[in-house]
C-alpha cells in the first residue's frame, strides 16, 4: 500500500513539474508582443523584429540592411571568430540554400557549438534591452519550438538609425 501511494505521489509531482516547465516556457513574451518603455525602446525593438523577419524570410536585402558597416556577427560556428557585414553578405545565400534544402552538413557536431542560425525559422522572446547613449545591448532567447539559444544583440545608433553592431550566441 505505501509503495502505490509512494508511486501516485512522484507522479503527481512529475505532472506538475512538466505542467510548470510548460507554462514558464510559454509565458517568454515574443518581440512581436513586447511593448516599449520609451522612444528608443521601439526604434530597437523594430529593428529586432525586421531582422528576426529577415532571417525567417531568408531575406538577404532586409537581413543586411539591419546590420552596421563596421559591425563583427558570429555566424558559423566552425569558424570559431566572428565576421564581417561583407563576409555575411557573400556567405549567407549558400549557407541559407544549404539550410532550405535541410543540408546539415556544415552544422557543428555538438550541440555546445550550435546557435540559432542553423535553424530554418525561429523567434525572439523575453526580451531585455539595456540602452547607453549611442548604444544599447538586447537580451532575447531564440527559440524554434524545439531549441532555444540565448543570442546577444548590440546596436548602435548611428544618423538617427540603430544598427545591430554585433550578434552573439550562447546554449540555453
Amino acid at each position: 500500500m505505501n509503495r502505490h501511494i509512494k508511486i501516485h505521489n512522484f507522479t503527481v509531482f512529475i505532472s506538475i513539474f512538466m505542467c510548470l516547465t510548460s507554462i514558464c516556457a510559454c509565458s517568454q513574451t515574443p518581440v512581436i508582443e513586447y511593448v516599449p518603455k520609451n522612444k528608443v525602446e521601439t526604434e530597437i525593438i523594430k529593428v529586432l523584429i525586421q531582422y528576426q523577419e529577415a532571417k525567417n524570410s531568408f531575406d538577404i536585402h532586409g537581413y543586411l540592411e539591419c546590420l552596421h558597416e563596421q559591425g563583427r556577427f558570429e555566424f558559423d560556428a566552425n569558424l570559431r571568430k566572428d565576421i564581417t557585414k561583407n563576409e555575411l553578405k557573400e556567405r549567407l545565400p549558400r549557407f541559407w540554400a544549404r539550410l532550405k534544402e535541410n543540408n546539415r552538413d556544415h552544422a557543428p557536431m555538438l550541440w555546445e557549438s550550435m546557435n540559432g542560425n542553423y535553424f530554418q525559422y525561429g523567434w525572439f522572446a523575453k526580451p531585455q534591452i539595456k540602452i547607453n547613449t549611442h548604444s544599447a545591448e538586447v537580451k532575447v532567447v531564440f527559440t524554434n519550438g524545439w531549441w532555444s539559444y540565448n543570442h546577444t544583440i548590440v546596436l548602435l545608433r548611428q544618423n538617427h538609425k540603430w544598427l545591430i553592431s554585433h550578434l552573439g550566441w550562447e546554449p540555453f
